[in-house]
């Protein structure tokens, strides 16, 4: 039953829903986009209401993500900014295009309300979901079987990081770490038989951080942040945001499914994620120093000097940093027939399906792989759009949007049935894994990046990473009762021959 609060913040919504759309349909974009913002943050408040204002769920930060991603750039794209900025790349690329604005406002609180009310859907009350475990026993599992999981956890973290390091050397040895960033990607990208550093790692530190805040031995958790620090350091040198944010996710969705531990939104979380913001706004734009000199390329001093005589205040706004690559797919979408006709859209859900196929790696898969419709805009806009200088396809990332449109045409109804099954697909996998917290739990704190990675692209390569990362957990939770029961059997023999 719907609680006060929420229900009238659907009504909220809805209201809010049919003014941007009557503001469109006037002719009033400021006004539709103006109208559509507020109704946007209706129902991300209704989102985080629903989810106890806590941040660091699947729903909170899938809907707080999808506004910093969407709601950001068209609000400043709308009304325009008095920061001076130099023209990037994806700038260039968005001149001087007729974008509906007003139509892209209408979508973004429609997509939004989707996602709350799938949420809501999926707390609807469903005879004989009892616990299956009880708290206490669960507990007692998790203690007697933690040194496994640790074991089996580390373990994996440092064959991920190894094979991480292999696959460096096979597309041009250790210094690949070295390589800009767009060439190292595109080269691991191309490379058949590429290794699966990243399932083992994350997998790894899921079941390591359970085996270590199951029992909060101190050497057990010293070891592994040395393990994770070295982690994170190489990921600083090759300049890898995502990688980093990953890791700090899974974390957290480890400590928030498993033990309790809840970050609520209130005014010192918010200042901490708005430092947080600002530290990644000024590494994303200064990350393309870090390999030049790790490499000896460029001095401190130089390097300082740039900083000093370029930094703007443009450097944190939407349209400067992460949020563009992404939007542009959207922007390309609604305003480029040519892109539309490439795809063969609509596709009528094919994008998604063919996520499932293209589980098997390419170097065992039957034929050509369906090529991900992030890849076929970097194709596009290489072929299309770059100057000579870009030596390989650059990465945008895919909106969720866009590809829906992409699939059921350019209707405001459009990306409704996506998100509405998201936000039911996200509720669905909270309430198994509370009644199930082993394996589910872990398979929650696993899926926590994906609520980032589906804002930013095409689902295929979400459902991807999320499906291989639970696979490793799960092996590695499977083999964990096993490695006790061998212990114990070693112990035994041991004891019975004394």
């Amino acid at each position: 039953m719907f609680k006060r609060s929420v229900l009238l913040g659907f009504l909220s919504v809805i209201t809010g829903i049919l003014a941007t759309g009557l503001a469109g349909v006037l002719g009033l974009s400021q006004l539709a986009v103006g109208l559509g913002a507020i109704a946007s943050l209706v129902a991300w408040a209704v989102v985080l209401r629903m989810e106890g204002w806590t941040i660091i769920s699947l729903p909170s930060l899938f809907a707080s993500l999808f506004v910093a991603y969407n709601l950001g750039p068209t609000v400043e794209m709308a009304f325009g900014s008095s920061v001076e900025k130099a023209p990037g790349l994806v700038d260039l690329l968005i001149a001087g295009r007729d974008i509906p604005l007003d139509f892209v406002a209408l979508l973004l609180c429609i997509s939004l309300a989707a996602f709350a009310f799938g949420l809501w859907v999926s707390r609807l009350p469903i005879k004989g979901s009892a616990l299956s475990e009880k708290p206490r026993e669960r507990g007692q599992r998790v203690l007697l079987q933690s040194s496994a999981f640790y074991i089996l956890g580390v373990s994996a973290f440092v064959i991920g990081f190894s094979l991480n390091i292999l696959d460096m050397m096979r597309v041009g040895g250790i210094q690949a770490i070295f390589m800009p960033r767009p060439e190292r990607l595109y080269s691991l990208a191309e490379a058949r038989g590429s290794l699966p550093s990243a399932p083992f790692v994350f997998a790894g530190l899921a079941v390591a951080s359970l085996g270590w805040l199951g029992y909060g031995r101190r050497r057990r958790g010293f070891f592994l942040g040395l393990l994770v620090l070295f982690w994170i350091a190489l990921l600083f040198i090759q300049g890898d945001r995502r990688f980093i944010l990953y890791t700090l996710l899974i974390f957290a969705g480890v400590a928030y499914m498993l033990f309790g531990f809840s970050l609520k939104l209130n005014i010192k979380v918010f200042l901490a994620l708005l430092v947080l913001y600002v530290v990644f706004s000024l590494f994303g734009a200064t990350r393309w120093m870090l390999v030049p000199l790790f490499s000896g390329i460029l001095r401190l001093g130089e390097a300082w000097s740039w900083f000093i005589s370029n930094f703007s205040w443009a450097w944190f706004l939407p349209s400067s940093g992460e949020f563009m690559g992404p939007y542009f797919s959207l922007v390309m979408t609604l305003t480029e027939p040519e892109w539309l006709s490439l795809v063969n859209a609509p596709l009528f859900g094919l994008s998604y399906f063919y996520a499932i196929p293209n589980l098997l790696p390419r170097s065992v898969f039957p034929g050509e792989k369906w090529e991900p419709l992030s890849t076929q805009l970097a194709d596009y806009v290489f072929r299309n759009y770059l100057p000579p200088e870009f030596s390989v396809p650059v990465g945008f990332g895919f909106n969720p949007i866009a590809e829906a449109i992409i699939n059921f045409g350019a209707n405001v109804w459009a990306p409704a049935l996506v998100f509405f099954l998201l936000g039911w697909g996200f509720g669905w996998l909270k309430d198994v894994a509370k009644r199930n917290p082993l394996p589910w739990g872990v398979i929650y704190a696993l899926t926590m990046p994906q609520a980032f990675n589906l804002n930013r692209i095409d689902f295929l390569w979400s459902f991807q990473e999320a499906v291989y990362y639970s696979v490793v957990a799960l092996s590695l939770l499977y083999l964990a009762p096993l490695v006790v029961s061998a212990v114990h059997r070693a112990r035994k023999g041991v004891g019975g021959g004394l």
